[in-house]
């Protein structure tokens, strides 16, 4: 076969992998996994079942894409932040906090909201959980970074544990406070207390 068929091949199945995937986030986020049926994702994408197995064979290996575009994503964001860091430590933590709790309309909104569905497939998907393990190991690192960049009197070891509480009270604000929630007007300003905690975590003495 010429290469350049080879390569337009190549281009046809990243395609429509890529689509295959972003139609099923697009079903777990509103649906719930238990609409995350082989079948159904091929209606929605709008191609045979024996087509979608040819991108994606099972369920399992489906589930497993979908968690690794997931983590992707997100660690995709962190980079960009790395990468534009001002050097500000304090405003780039402050820039995290505000991006995870109010992400913007598209797409991002969407994968907001499969965090939640996320939570939940953790505990009955091994892939999952391995993905979600593997992904928050690098956020404590990241705020573990920040926080010692804040606070350079930390030992490592107490960076990365207050950066697990702090990853631990941003997302389960996002938990309560979610778009699927019914508005709370007494946490209208949670998200400015969360900033401000987060600071005086992160500037807190040395526990030892």
């Amino acid at each position: 076969m010429p290469s350049i068929v080879r390569q337009s091949t190549r281009t046809t199945h990243k395609k429509r992998r890529a689509e295959i995937i972003q139609t099923a986030r697009a079903v777990l986020a509103e649906k719930g996994p238990a609409a995350l049926s082989m079948r159904h994702i091929a209606d929605e994408v709008g191609i045979k079942l024996a087509s979608l197995q040819y991108h994606i064979p099972n369920k399992a290996a489906l589930i497993q894409a979908l968690a690794e575009d997931v983590v992707q994503h997100y660690d995709q964001h962190l980079e960009e932040y790395v990468q534009g860091d001002s050097g500000d430590a304090e405003m780039v933590l402050e820039e995290i906090i505000r991006w995870i709790r109010s992400p913007k309309e598209g797409e991002w909104r969407l994968i907001h909201r499969l965090e939640v569905q996320f939570w939940a497939m953790a505990l009955i998907e091994p892939v999952v959980a391995e993905a979600q393990h593997q992904f928050f190991q690098g956020y404590r690192q990241f705020l573990a970074d920040l926080i010692c960049r804040i606070n350079p009197a930390l030992s490592w070891d107490e960076a990365i544990q207050r950066g697990a509480l702090m990853s631990v009270m941003i997302d389960g604000c996002s938990l309560i406070t979610s778009e699927l929630q019914p508005r709370d007007p007494q946490l209208d300003h949670l998200t400015d207390e969360l900033v401000t905690t987060a600071l005086q975590l992160a500037k807190r003495p040395p526990s030892r």
